[in-house]
């Protein structure tokens, strides 16, 4: 990760851990929801959306990797 780099700023990893968790987390309740809870979309639709958010979760998409390496700096 290249936050802070040449700023002369010391990082808060536990905040931006945070804050790139509660993305992952605001993508699963926006996937899930639109899958479980969206009348306006068809069966076909939402078979594409949860595939494609299945390969997110599986390949580690790049706000869980950000979440991950954030997380990896915190010394606890």
């Amino acid at each position: 990760m290249r936050f802070g780099r040449g700023m002369g700023r010391e990082i808060d990893w536990m905040l931006l851990s945070y804050f790139l968790w509660e993305r992952v987390m605001q993508d699963v309740i926006v996937n899930a929801q639109d899958v479980c809870f969206r009348d306006d979309l068809g069966e076909e639709t939402k078979a594409d959306i949860a595939q494609m958010f299945d390969e997110y979760l599986l390949e580690g998409g790049d706000n869980i990797t950000a979440a991950y390496e954030a997380s990896a700096r915190l010394v606890i």
